[in-house]
């Protein structure tokens, strides 16, 4: 696995500035909220964990007429509560793993309430990678793509060009998997990128090999695709520097997998010729894998 970070107040500060200076004065109510619940998770941890959901209630809250806002726009705004979900992942690799487990599932349950395109807008704007990592493994759906990362790396040819925009991008995970395309960044910026940022990258690495090994684990049972051939075809997309890397970290099997998601999986439904749950016996296989299900 990555190895750990320590939590850095001046980070946390800039995490809510960031955000504050991308949606304006009128925000500044949630950003005050996400602002108290940085020194909380700063402070106590474990209490910002237990305390994540009442914060975003608060930080959504913007008078009487918030719920018709929130009706119209589809769901709340993603600048109100991305913040929260990001302070979660500045914590997310201090914590103690059953701790951990719960700040994902109290992460999770909250997208899981949004339509799928406002869980989107949420994820896109999280910056580690072992909690978006964790949700699109148990949540697909929930990819946002990195398109605007690869826009980024088309205007910067070398890495001394991208090192200014460090630290401005709505999402550390994303920059740093679109850094890991060839068809992407430049070889200069590679190396500028694994050098510089080797923890964020050793993360991220951790995020895609949770990624490729259970989906090819799930297209395996399911379709009777070949795993390897999925890996090989899934690794082709990244960096051959990486893939010895990524493979490694697949033997580790990083990341959460929940049993939820997987019993969800092991369902076929009356078009496909079935209609009942446990068809493919995934939750054994996945144990027999030797996976922890939570």
């Amino acid at each position: 696995m990555g190895q750990v970070v320590r939590l850095d107040e001046a980070r946390q500060k800039r995490l809510v500035e960031k955000f504050m200076g991308q949606i304006g004065a009128q925000f500044e109510h949630s950003g005050a909220v996400a602002e108290e619940f940085s020194c909380l998770a700063r402070d106590n941890p474990e209490q910002a964990v237990d305390q994540l959901g009442s914060f975003i209630a608060r930080a959504r809250d913007h008078g009487p007429d918030s719920a018709f806002g929130e009706a119209v726009g589809g769901g709340p705004c993603e600048y109100d509560t991305a913040p929260f979900l990001d302070i979660i992942g500045e914590l997310y690799p201090i914590l103690e793993k059953p701790v951990r487990v719960k700040a994902f599932k109290k992460a999770l349950s909250f997208l899981d309430g949004l339509n799928y395109f406002n869980s989107q807008n949420n994820v896109e704007l999280i910056n580690e990678p072992w909690l978006v990592g964790d949700i699109l493994v148990n949540r697909m759906l929930y990819w946002p793509g990195y398109q605007l990362y690869v826009e980024l790396l088309a205007k910067c040819p070398t890495w001394n060009d991208l090192v200014p925009h460090i630290g401005k991008v709505c999402s550390d995970f994303f920059l740093t998997t679109a850094v890991m395309g060839p068809k992407y960044a430049s070889l200069d910026v590679r190396h500028g990128y694994y050098e510089h940022r080797a923890d964020i990258l050793d993360r991220t690495l951790d995020a895609t090999a949770a990624r490729i090994l259970v989906g090819s684990h799930m297209l395996h049972k399911k379709e009777g695709v070949d795993i390897e051939g999925h890996v090989r075809e899934r690794l082709v997309k990244y960096d051959p520097l990486l893939h010895s890397r990524i493979r490694e970290k697949m033997q580790e099997k990083p990341g959460i997998l929940l049993e939820e998601t997987v019993s969800k999986a092991d369902y076929v439904s009356e078009a496909r010729g079935g209609s009942h749950w446990g068809t493919f016996g995934l939750v054994a296989y996945f144990k027999g894998l030797g996976f922890e299900l939570f």
